[in-house]
């Protein structure tokens, strides 16, 4: 808010309620919020960081080491150094199927950039896998950061068991690159749900 009372709001990528926030000791914002913690310019762009981040974060200071100190929940006191670059890491979420056999794998990042789908395969029994169609890349703005949908298609063997079991276990493996920065590609293994079917 500003001298004059003029309110400005800032909610970009926010899933989450904001529940403490300091001056950082790189000249911006600094908060917690839902299993994130996050960071506001002065002209109000906002980067969640969530990589390694599993319980709730509480309280918040700027320290003097030049570092940002929080409170990790039952796991301890953490703390973060304020990045000199863009930031590039992700979270792949489990995802949700339609009845079509349409997946929706949410790809949480930080800021905007770009999501590339490197390679989808479900995980079936005796480590065999099964390869799955999917969108090529999906392109981040500033006002839709938070969690990019990667659309992928079930078929076949991955369809049945999803709707005989309700979930399959996929590998995911993407690319997020930063506007203006680097990219990083990064492997990781969810579950698809969707509506369970009987025999």
């Amino acid at each position: 808010m500003s001298p004059g009372g003029e309110l400005t709001r800032f909610s970009q990528g926010l899933a989450g309620i904001p529940t403490d926030m300091v001056a950082g000791p790189d000249g911006n914002l600094w908060f917690t919020a839902q299993r994130s913690i996050g960071r506001v310019t002065p002209s109000g762009e906002i980067t969640l960081f969530k990589a390694g981040i599993g319980l709730e974060p509480q309280s918040i200071v700027a320290g003097p080491d030049g570092r940002v100190w929080f409170s990790g929940g039952s796991n301890g006191i953490e703390r973060i150094t304020p990045p000199q670059a863009p930031v590039n890491t992700f979270i792949v979420n489990p995802g949700k199927v339609s009845t079509g056999g349409v997946a929706e794998v949410p790809v949480e990042v930080p800021g905007p950039g770009e999501v590339k789908l490197r390679k989808a395969v479900v995980l079936l029994s005796h480590k065999r896998t099964m390869q799955l169609p999917g969108s090529g890349a999906l392109h981040v703005s500033p006002a839709t950061c938070g969690a990019a949908p990667l659309r992928l298609k079930l078929r076949g063997k991955a369809l049945a068991r999803q709707r005989k079991e309700g979930s399959i276990r996929v590998r995911v493996t993407a690319t997020f690159t930063a506007t203006g920065g680097s990219p990083n590609t990064s492997t990781e293994t969810t579950f698809l749900r969707g509506q369970r079917r009987g025999r």
